[in-house]
């Protein structure tokens, strides 16, 4: 994740990045990301746990208040599980795992048995000048690949 600490307009989320792995959760080198704004710092990588892989997420978004400063998405975390054999979910996050504004939503829908997280969309504001609220990325769609 690509994040703008938290200051008088923060945008918070700017961008979102997956490394691609292989079907038995190795992790190949491959990334996908789309789209991002300029603010901000990449955190450290947060990775599945051996042998499994990203199959559901669920974003933290700042509803707009029309008042104060809004910060669209500020956090984003994932489930993972293995890819052949299905079996329980373990939870994905970047420490702390959560950002100063909003709530996260319900999990996604997990990808079927036999597929993962392969692909990204994002929803991103440009860059509104003028002293305007920048929001940067503010929706997130993932597919899933078997």
């Amino acid at each position: 994740m690509k994040i703008e600490p938290p200051h008088a307009d923060s945008s918070e989320l700017n961008a979102i990045e997956i490394i691609c792995g292989s079907r038995g959760g190795v992790c190949c080198g491959d990334t996908a990301s789309s789209g991002q704004q300029v603010w901000g710092v990449w955190t450290v990588e947060a990775l599945c746990p051996a042998k499994t892989l990203m199959v559901a997420f669920s974003l933290q978004v700042h509803q707009y208040n029309g008042e104060s400063d809004n910060t669209g998405a500020n956090y984003v975390k994932f489930k993972c599980r293995s890819f052949k054999d299905g079996g329980s979910d373990s939870d994905l996050s970047y420490t702390p795992g959560y950002g100063p504004y909003g709530t996260y939503g319900e999990w996604s829908d997990a990808c079927p048995d036999n597929s993962a997280i392969c692909g990204i969309q994002t929803k991103i504001q440009s860059y509104q000048g003028g002293g305007a609220d920048d929001t940067a990325l503010n929706d997130v769609k993932f597919f899933c690949c078997e």
